[in-house]
């Protein structure tokens, strides 16, 4: 009997902040998450248990990501090679809109405030794939207010301007830290490789792509594997 009260209370406490909980958003932007998503988060936080809701929102979040949306011409003249020669597994998984992207890893940080790997994913995605810079400043810059001593949304910010300005030097430069870090996401490696192979730097590229081959993401293996053999039938 009690165990049943309790579930009463907790449906009825889920659809009372169904009615009222709004998620957070990035300046001039609407978030309007699926019945399904809501409502499990509600839930999950009802009971506690915001860690796993933080984890359910991530694989969400990329899930999300990894549906295609289609392509967009990359604006940045030290990218443009790579858009053009990727393969069809990496567009699958880069180019389109996904105006979802850094509103959902905002609500990951409000479940964990701790959860940097969302944020920084999701703005390596929009900087470097969605041709958003300015959106992953703004997205780094709320991460930084949860957690203001984590390094790594400041050299991510630091990569993203020079990436606006078109300075793929300085942005390797900047990642360089983040890229030692063995919680990099993949993505960020890729995008690092084809920057060294576009200024020669053909070693640093090709030991990138076999940290990729390492990497528990299989959607960047099959370039990685591709890149590599290249490097290696170059005399």
């Amino acid at each position: 009997m009690r165990t049943l009260a309790v579930l009463l209370f907790v449906a009825g406490l889920n659809a009372a902040l169904l009615s009222r909980w709004a998620p957070p958003v990035l300046p001039g932007q609407k978030l309007h998450l699926a019945p399904e998503d809501a409502v499990g988060h509600i839930g999950f936080m009802a009971l506690g248990m915001r860690r796993l809701a933080a984890d359910v929102a991530f694989i969400r979040m990329l899930v999300y990501y990894g549906s295609p949306e289609g392509e967009k011409e990359h604006p940045y003249e030290y990218l443009a090679e790579y858009y053009s020669q990727a393969s069809p597994e990496h567009h699958a998984y880069e180019g389109g809109g996904y105006p979802q992207l850094g509103p959902r890893s905002l609500r990951i940080l409000e479940l964990d405030p701790y959860f940097s790997y969302a944020p920084l994913y999701a703005a390596g995605a929009l900087a470097f794939n969605l041709q958003r810079p300015e959106e992953a400043l703004t997205l780094l810059d709320e991460a930084r207010r949860f957690e203001p001593r984590n390094w790594r949304y400041s050299a991510y910010m630091a990569a993203v301007a020079f990436h606006k300005k078109g300075d793929g030097m300085k942005v390797l430069s900047e990642l360089a830290p983040a890229l030692a870090d063995p919680d990099c996401p993949t993505m960020l490696r890729n995008i690092a490789a084809f920057i060294n192979l576009r200024y020669g730097r053909k070693e640093e590229a090709a030991r990138l792509y076999e940290e990729i081959l390492l990497s528990r993401d299989d959607n960047y293996h099959a370039e990685a594997r591709r890149k590599l053999k290249e490097l290696r039938a170059v005399p």
